[in-house]
């Protein structure tokens, strides 16, 4: 399955201590995926040197189904 990609802007990186750099994300992307401060994003490299990013998106009470779920099960 092909994705098309959306260009949301170019972001300059920066320099974060003595051997990292930083890009900021897209406010757009950690909205829609309901990100917060401490949540992880994963990182992946493709054959054509282009990152992925791929995170977790937040339901409201995700959790609570998932103890629900188990509760049923048992």
């Amino acid at each position: 399955m092909i994705m098309e990609a959306i260009k949301i802007k170019s972001y300059k990186i920066s320099k974060r201590g003595l051997r990292s750099f930083a890009v900021s994300l897209p406010a757009i992307w950690i909205r829609d995926m309901d990100l917060q401060p401490g949540d992880s994003v994963d990182i992946y490299r493709n054959e054509n040197d282009e990152l992925i990013l791929k995170a977790e998106k937040h339901f409201p009470n995700q959790e609570n189904s998932e103890i629900q779920e188990s509760e049923e099960e048992g």
